[in-house]
């Protein structure tokens, strides 16, 4: 990592020109970090509430020294504890993304982020080469891994051959352990009931990540378990993926998923641009405004008026 500098560029000036992309800090950030700021997908919006709003590309912190005033840059978790994660579910009642109340403007919308690697789905037929684990046998070397991985976003837009952002709307749901994955439901289960005749243009896609090279190791056991756990109709759009700290470190930080203790939900048009971001259980007001904006994304849907 390079090192440190003061609050700008190296150019003396502030690069913090859009609000929508970060957080309000004065200085203490240095110009490596600042640019992978602007990385951040425009018009998610962070609970102030919370810590995660704080939390900076590598996982720092911008601090105060109470004495000097300098601020500087540091480890999150050498600062804020090794549970500060807890503490911010606590504080934004396990949602440190705040759900949109209108639809991030195209203008602003961006792809979803680039997920390579381990990626599978739970189906053998998700692709045409079948994406299987047979002859993965858990072990660390290249050996194991799975027969033509997948990727995204491409995964999400690959049936939308007329690049039509209206054609169709997907609702990715993202978690990092089961405690997330309990969550996902109060999103996903409303969502499919409203549209359920409409099963051509709106998909759900679940994604489970799994960091760490012990996980990594044991794919092969935790791909099995979670295939005799997923119902058959959902396998095709579960994916799994299993990466380390680093892999992750981009992917997470352009779309804020700081906290891996939480769930997360992203709303995608046709072009696989991000137009809502929400996180933790869905209320009611989130699984209203989802829908609406869904029916606003894909127009001449045959959405069941039954629905919310």
């Amino acid at each position: 990592r390079k090192g440190f500098h003061n609050s700008s560029d190296e150019d003396g000036n502030d690069n913090d020109n859009d609000n929508n992309i970060v957080d309000k800090f004065n200085d203490g950030i240095d110009s490596y970090t600042r640019k992978l700021l602007q990385n951040r997908h425009r018009g998610i919006i962070m609970n102030e509430n919370g810590l995660s709003h704080r939390v900076l590309p590598g996982g720092y912190i911008v601090k105060t020294n109470n004495k000097t005033g300098e601020k500087k840059m540091v480890e999150m978790q050498r600062t804020m504890g090794y549970f500060w994660d807890l503490k911010d579910l606590r504080d934004t009642d396990e949602k440190p993304v705040v759900s949109n109340s209108e639809l991030i403007p195209v203008d602003q919308a961006q792809v979803f982020p680039p997920l390579n690697g381990d990626l599978i789905s739970l189906s053998e037929h998700a692709n045409t080469n079948n994406n299987n684990i047979e002859g993965d046998t858990g072990g660390s070397n290249d050996s194991g891994k799975y027969d033509n991985t997948i990727s995204l976003p491409s995964f999400i837009t690959k049936n939308n051959r007329s690049k039509d952002p209206t054609a169709e709307c997907t609702l990715i749901a993202i978690h990092h352990n089961e405690y997330g994955n309990q969550m996902i439901p109060s999103w996903t289960e409303p969502f499919e009931d409203a549209f359920s005749k409409d099963t051509n243009r709106i998909k759900v896609i679940w994604l489970s990540l799994n960091e760490g090279r012990v996980l990594r190791m044991l794919r092969y056991f935790i791909v099995n378990t979670s295939k005799k756990k997923v119902p058959e109709y959902r396998k095709e759009n579960y994916l799994m993926h299993f990466g380390n700290t680093e892999e992750y470190a981009d992917f997470s930080d352009v779309l804020r998923m700081h906290n891996k203790k939480t769930a997360y939900v992203y709303l995608l048009d046709g072009l696989g641009r991000v137009r809502f971001a929400g996180s933790g259980r869905a209320t009611e007001e989130d699984v209203e405004q989802i829908i609406s904006f869904t029916k606003k994304m894909a127009p001449g849907l045959k959405a069941d008026k039954k629905g919310r």
